[in-house]
């Protein structure tokens, strides 16, 4: 069953629908359409019920950190000097009961006796391994797909929007960005803005279109759409960046999406290591899958699994 199955037979209003939708879209990873309903009943249950995903119209990502939340891989990089390899494309992981090969693009062979793999299902679907991993495993990362999206910074002279009494936070369903908030670093002079807008899907009821094709066409659309709620100062930004997931060569997406059926056909045993490998990554996580403390709660149970075990024998 979808969760807009559930939506269109409990909701009467076209308000009701809308908020669903823009939930569906930001939070759990898609249109309510193409969701499990099954799923969506297990991410409230896991967060502590439908106040902890309203707590911030995003679910979750209610703050941020001064210098950009890359410091924290930026730091943890220089920590660990030259022991860390990047630009290593891997290939195709060879895995035995106690030992594993790993073989980037360019053919260098990586020796382990464990190894974690902190990417999607999806994402993982790109490299072969061999003894073929289990059914429950190959069936995440064939079914799972991930939700395709722009994210938008728009910096101008000053947060001017705050001047008429605005915080900065928008959710449209008349777009092109879905959700914005005030993400302006404290103490500056300049105001930023931060958004998320649908890069592709077809034309829904309930929600804005998708993101404009054309780049310019795109950076117009949304000025305009910040002008509507914060004002005509949103015309003239000091910058504008933005970043498309569906244009990252080893990312499929942001946001992963369970279809109906995924849930019951992977059991609960979808993260449990097969041999040496563990497996994190925001995506598997019990709660706020596809968000940062997602990705950080995998990360400490799969490093803990490698400790136990190396620990133990």
């Amino acid at each position: 069953m979808t969760f807009m199955s559930w939506v269109t037979r409990t909701t009467k209003t076209v308000f009701a629908r809308t908020l669903w939708s823009i939930i569906g879209a930001l939070t759990i990873g898609s249109q309510p359409g193409e969701m499990s309903l099954l799923y969506v009943l297990r991410h409230v249950r896991a967060l502590g019920g439908m106040d902890s995903l309203f707590a911030s119209l995003s679910g979750g990502n209610e703050r941020s950190f001064t210098g950009g939340s890359a410091r924290l891989a930026e730091m943890m990089a220089a920590d660990l000097g030259d022991r860390l390899a990047v630009d290593c494309p891997i290939s195709s992981v060879r895995y035995h009961d106690q030992s594993v090969e790993v073989t980037t693009v360019e053919g260098e062979v990586l020796r382990a006796r464990h190894v974690i793999i902190a990417m999607s299902p999806a994402d993982r679907e790109s490299i072969r391994f061999d003894p073929p991993l289990p059914a429950a495993h190959r069936t995440l990362g064939e079914r799972m797909s991930m939700a395709h999206a722009y994210k938008v910074h728009v910096v101008y002279s000053s947060p001017f929007w705050r001047d008429r009494g605005l915080n900065g936070s928008i959710m449209t369903d008349t777009g092109p960005l879905i959700l914005t908030f005030d993400d302006t670093p404290p103490d500056s002079q300049e105001g930023v803005i931060v958004g998320f807008g649908r890069a592709d899907g077809g034309p829904n009821c309930y929600l804005p279109d998708a993101m404009p094709s054309d780049p310019a066409e795109r950076k117009r659309a949304v000025l305009a759409g910040l002008a509507r709620a914060c004002g005509e100062q949103a015309m003239s930004p000091t910058e504008y960046h933005e970043f498309d997931w569906t244009q990252e060569p080893y990312t499929v997406g942001c946001i992963p999406v369970w279809p109906p059926g995924l849930v019951t056909a992977v059991g609960a045993g979808f993260t449990d290591p097969v041999g040496p490998l563990h497996w994190a990554g925001s995506e598997l996580s019990p709660r706020w899958a596809g968000t940062m403390e997602g990705a950080i709660v995998t990360g400490e149970r799969a490093a803990t699994e490698v400790v136990v075990r190396m620990c133990t024998g």
